[in-house]
């Protein structure tokens, strides 16, 4: 009876063990025809994209989860040929951010789209993501990414670098400021940089301070900000006209004052 008993609960564990291999497989059959739809290409270059999608499987996640992925990275416009590497990139992010493969596969394209690199960028990219992540005590993904939507069009029409606005976010962040106030304050700071106020602008004629976008890029960010630092100090009317209270005007300061130190070894660590 016993002997009975363990082959009838062996057979069942083996009909289980199907059972979840064959929903798998179907699963990720559903999945690869929606990536099917996306795919312009020969039925051999389509078949050779799944090969290399399977070899990822296992270690960067199920092929189910990959295919998904890598549905997310051909909507978002990456091109067939660099679209698994361009998925392991980005899934590789989301593992060590903790977040979901989709986040991290637009949090990256959409950083790339930005500066306008490409998906051969992406490793590098991925890298600087981590790091302003990591240097900002754990800023987590999502918030990176509503940091970046925010600022990157903008910081990137003055010429600043990923490098000069990770640094940025990632000393505020880790000197204790919230990474929502932050980005209002860089933002009303960098709006500024591009169309000065009319209060601003004076001020700095007054002073005769020129910035343009071409000195921006050729200064760097921290030597702008410490050039109209003194002009802003003390000065909450004109600190108002930047659209910026003064809180937010305490954290822009600091990155020329007290947090001066980390943003430069932040700027290298970049």
């Amino acid at each position: 009876i016993v002997k009975g008993l363990g082959l009838t609960f062996g057979a069942l564990a083996i009909g289980r063990i199907v059972l979840d291999w064959s929903r798998d497989v179907l699963e990720f059959q559903n999945q690869w025809a929606r990536v099917n739809t996306l795919f312009e290409g020969t039925p051999a270059q389509l078949k050779g994209m799944q090969r290399e999608l399977l070899s990822l499987s296992g270690h960067l996640g199920s092929s189910t989860d990959l295919a998904k992925g890598l549905y997310t990275t051909l909507q978002q416009g990456v091109a067939p040929a660099n679209a698994v590497q361009f998925l392991a990139t980005a899934t590789k992010l989301a593992q060590v951010t903790f977040v979901e493969t989709n986040a991290a596969v637009d949090l990256l394209d959409n950083t790339l789209d930005a500066y306008g690199l490409g998906a051969d960028s992406a490793a590098e990219v991925s890298d600087k993501l981590f790091a302003i992540m990591k240097f900002g005590g754990g800023v987590a993904a999502p918030e990176l990414a509503q940091a970046l939507t925010k600022l990157v069009p903008v910081s990137s029409n003055l010429g600043l670098t990923l490098d000069e606005v990770g640094a940025v976010l990632s000393t505020l962040a880790g000197a204790g400021f919230k990474m929502g106030q932050a980005t209002m304050a860089l933002t009303g700071i960098f709006n500024n940089l591009a169309n000065p106020s009319s209060k601003l602008a004076e001020k700095l004629a007054e002073l005769g301070i020129h910035i343009t976008a071409a000195t921006i890029k050729n200064d760097g960010l921290a030597a702008t900000l410490a050039k109209i630092a003194p002009v802003i100090q003390g000065d909450a009317e004109l600190a108002a006209s930047l659209g910026i209270n003064n809180r937010q005007l305490g954290q822009i300061l600091s990155l020329t004052g007290t947090q001066a130190d980390n943003l430069a070894k932040r700027l290298i660590e970049m």
